[in-house]
């Protein structure tokens, strides 16, 4: 079963199409050439293969014991064998405000298309979070022009994940391109045309993109009973706590044998030929 296409997975998006910044890019032509060029598969595929597609359609509960899976609308699937890939949805900022509807996050194509249509009316722009994605939000924002301001807890940009060098260079690079950054502070709260910091620093903004991550859609695996530590554990072969169960992308975790501890997110592959998901997001996009 798979969405509609106008919720691809950003990720998806930029993995598909590296050379394009899906924001940046879609001020011209955000029709339906720019859907079906980010779509994973052409339709005529799974009737080709003699994959059934269900597009727009909810499982709402799995039976481990008779081995089925029931839609929302009470439709019965059989497996023999099934694999669990709900993905991820954003985290949400708990302060007043955060559901106003000038407040966006972007994690599929039609949360691309909203925040394009509201970039239009609004020329000054918060990003909350300085994340991969926040941080091609803010370049995409700065490249049509508008007054951009982020905000992050961190002192220093990605120096977990970078090391403080690479975080520097970050920085000075959107900085060059007039992203203003407001680092070691948070937002409050939010206004229909401002937010406050902790710091009580007030900014101006009629848009706001909140990039503070993402959490693993797990509803359906704890229904089934799955073994969850922050997502749901796999083995070497994807294969969950279930025997014909197997789990893959943001909601999968696969402890490594090396100390018995370690857990590594995002499992991507086939049985038998287990790989971790890589996907290399652009930095900034800036016109020379």
């Amino acid at each position: 079963m798979q969405p509609d296409s106008s919720h691809t997975p950003l990720s998806l998006i930029i993995r598909n199409d590296l050379a394009e910044d899906i924001l940046y890019t879609a001020t011209r032509n955000i029709g339906p050439t720019l859907r079906n060029r980010n779509s994973l598969r052409p339709d005529s595929f799974y009737s080709e293969a003699a994959i059934e597609l269900r597009l727009n359609t909810e499982v709402a509960r799995i039976d481990t014991k008779e081995r089925q899976a029931t839609t929302r609308d009470g439709e019965h699937f059989t497996y023999d064998r099934l694999l669990l890939a709900t993905g991820a949805e954003p985290r949400r900022l708990p302060i007043p405000g955060a559901n106003l509807p000038h407040v966006h996050t972007l994690r599929s194509l039609a949360d691309c298309q909203v925040i394009i249509a509201a970039a239009k009316a609004a020329p000054r722009v918060l990003v909350i979070g300085a994340s991969f994605i926040g941080l091609e939000v803010a370049a995409s924002m700065r490249a049509r022009g508008l007054e951009v301001h982020a905000v992050a807890p961190e002192k220093r940009l990605m120096e977990r994940i970078l090391g403080a060098q690479m975080g520097d260079f970050i920085r000075g690079l959107h900085e060059q391109h007039g992203v203003q950054f407001h680092l070691g502070d948070t937002v409050a709260a939010i206004e229909s045309q401002r937010a406050t910091l902790k710091s009580g620093q007030v900014l101006e903004a009629g848009l706001v993109v909140v990039g503070i991550g993402v959490r693993p859609r797990l509803a359906l695996a704890e229904q089934a009973g799955l073994a969850i530590d922050r997502g749901v554990l796999v083995n070497e072969n994807l294969e969950t706590s279930i025997s014909g169960i197997y789990a893959a992308g943001d909601i999968a975790r696969w402890r490594f044998s090396r100390g018995g501890n370690g857990l590594i997110k995002g499992a991507w592959g086939r049985p038998g030929a287990s790989r971790l998901e890589m996907i290399p997001y652009p930095v900034a996009r800036y016109e020379p």
